[in-house]
Protein backbone atom coordinates (compact mmCIF):
# COMPACT_ATOMS: atom_id res chain seq x y z
CA UNK A 1 0.00 0.00 0.00
CA UNK A 2 1.46 3.32 -1.04
CA UNK A 3 1.40 6.40 1.13
CA UNK A 4 -1.33 7.89 -1.05
CA UNK A 5 -3.45 4.71 -0.79
CA UNK A 6 -2.96 4.65 2.97
CA UNK A 7 -4.06 8.28 3.27
CA UNK A 8 -7.17 7.59 1.19
CA UNK A 9 -7.92 4.49 3.26
CA UNK A 10 -7.72 6.51 6.50
CA UNK A 11 -9.84 9.35 5.12
CA UNK A 12 -12.53 6.91 3.97
CA UNK A 13 -12.44 5.01 7.23
CA UNK A 14 -12.82 8.10 9.39
CA UNK A 15 -15.47 9.67 7.18
CA UNK A 16 -17.54 6.48 7.56
CA UNK A 17 -17.06 6.71 11.32
CA UNK A 18 -18.08 10.38 11.43
CA UNK A 19 -21.16 9.59 9.33
CA UNK A 20 -22.13 6.86 11.79
CA UNK A 21 -21.78 4.07 9.23
CA UNK A 22 -19.29 2.13 11.35
CA UNK A 23 -18.42 1.98 15.04
CA UNK A 24 -15.12 2.79 16.72
CA UNK A 25 -14.49 -0.93 17.14
CA UNK A 26 -14.95 -1.47 13.42
CA UNK A 27 -12.53 1.38 12.71
CA UNK A 28 -9.99 -0.25 15.01
CA UNK A 29 -10.47 -3.65 13.37
CA UNK A 30 -10.03 -2.24 9.86
CA UNK A 31 -7.05 -0.15 10.95
CA UNK A 32 -5.36 -3.19 12.50
CA UNK A 33 -5.78 -5.15 9.27
CA UNK A 34 -3.60 -2.60 7.49
CA UNK A 35 -1.42 -1.32 10.31
CA UNK A 36 -0.68 -4.79 11.65
CA UNK A 37 1.23 -6.00 8.59
CA UNK A 38 4.56 -7.49 9.63
CA UNK A 39 7.35 -7.28 7.10
CA UNK A 40 9.43 -10.37 6.46
CA UNK A 41 13.07 -10.46 7.46
CA UNK A 42 14.98 -9.42 4.32
CA UNK A 43 18.07 -11.45 5.15
CA UNK A 44 18.65 -14.45 2.92
CA UNK A 45 17.71 -17.69 4.64
CA UNK A 46 19.65 -20.14 2.49
CA UNK A 47 23.11 -18.82 3.38
CA UNK A 48 25.31 -20.42 5.97
CA UNK A 49 25.69 -18.76 9.37
CA UNK A 50 29.35 -17.96 8.59
CA UNK A 51 28.43 -16.00 5.47
CA UNK A 52 25.66 -14.12 7.30
CA UNK A 53 28.09 -13.25 10.11
CA UNK A 54 30.62 -12.00 7.57
CA UNK A 55 27.96 -9.77 5.95
CA UNK A 56 26.89 -8.36 9.34
CA UNK A 57 30.53 -7.74 10.33
CA UNK A 58 31.15 -5.87 7.08
CA UNK A 59 28.08 -3.70 7.70
CA UNK A 60 29.31 -2.89 11.21
CA UNK A 61 32.77 -1.98 9.88
CA UNK A 62 31.23 0.22 7.18
CA UNK A 63 29.17 2.08 9.78
CA UNK A 64 32.18 2.47 12.07
CA UNK A 65 34.32 3.84 9.23
CA UNK A 66 31.54 6.23 8.25
CA UNK A 67 31.37 7.55 11.83
CA UNK A 68 35.14 8.06 11.91
CA UNK A 69 35.06 10.00 8.63
CA UNK A 70 32.20 12.21 9.84
CA UNK A 71 33.94 12.87 13.16
CA UNK A 72 37.19 13.85 11.43
CA UNK A 73 35.29 16.29 9.19
CA UNK A 74 33.91 18.10 12.24
CA UNK A 75 37.34 18.96 13.64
Amino acid sequence: MTNREHTKFCEDLFSKFKAGEITAEEVRDEWNKVDGIVFADPRPVNMSADILKEIEDKKQNDYANKDIKQTSKRK
